[in-house]
């Protein structure tokens, strides 16, 4: 089964290794036990990329401890990401400086926010077939780029611009197709690469939708 990591958002990360069974506390070595997003190295199966409030951090070592690499006792880190063919870039949203980019495995970060009209990201995805499209939901919609992160535009939901993104995923085997869960209104989906939406809520009975 191998192991299975958790994050939490006051008691740091857990690692389970029978399938779900049992859970017990990885090193504690993250700022206020925050852990709210969590991603493989898909180039090193020991390292695991995390971020929460205060910080952004890394273990090389499947857990056993964890690194600092980004540190501000004033911002909260929401989502972080890795690109699927640079492992050495690195994404990470934050609640008030936007989006952060390390070229380097996280050992420098830099604003990567032209064209960002909220500094509040929620999420970011980034397209399984053209790497260098990437989405970023935030507080005010959805805003995409097509340059790894360099400049940023709007994308038009069709919703008042004041809507939150909340979760963002890509369809596993048709790129083009990508769901975006959006607070108090339901899920959107757009099946040409995020240039038009369509409401994709029917049948649901709650209309906030938060990740899983």
């Amino acid at each position: 089964v191998g192991k299975l990591y958790a994050g939490s958002d006051g008691s740091g990360v857990f690692v389970c290794l029978d399938g779900g069974a049992h859970w017990q506390p990885s090193a504690h070595a993250i700022h206020y036990g925050s852990a709210r997003c969590l991603v493989y190295d898909h180039t090193q199966p020991d390292t695991i990329y995390g971020c929460g409030n205060a910080s952004i951090f890394r273990t090389t070592d499947g857990g056993g401890s964890w690194q600092v690499l980004y540190d501000n006792i004033l911002r909260s880190f929401n989502t972080i990401i890795q690109h699927p063919t640079d492992s050495r870039l690195v994404f990470a949203g934050s609640s008030e400086d936007g989006v952060l980019r390390s070229t380097n495995s996280g050992g420098n970060w830099e604003f990567s926010n032209s064209g960002l009209d909220s500094n509040w990201v929620e999420v970011l995805a980034i397209n399984p077939s053209e790497t260098f499209r990437i989405f970023a939901g935030m507080s005010t919609g959805l805003s995409a780029s097509t340059d790894n992160g360099q400049y940023w535009v709007r994308v038009p939901l069709g919703l008042p611009y004041w809507v939150p993104v909340r979760c963002l995923a890509f369809h596993p085997t048709e790129p083009d197709t990508i769901f975006a869960g959006i607070d108090s209104t339901g899920i959107r989906v757009s099946r040409d690469g995020g240039i038009t939406w369509e409401d994709a809520s029917q049948g649901l009975t709650v209309t906030g939708a938060w990740p899983a």
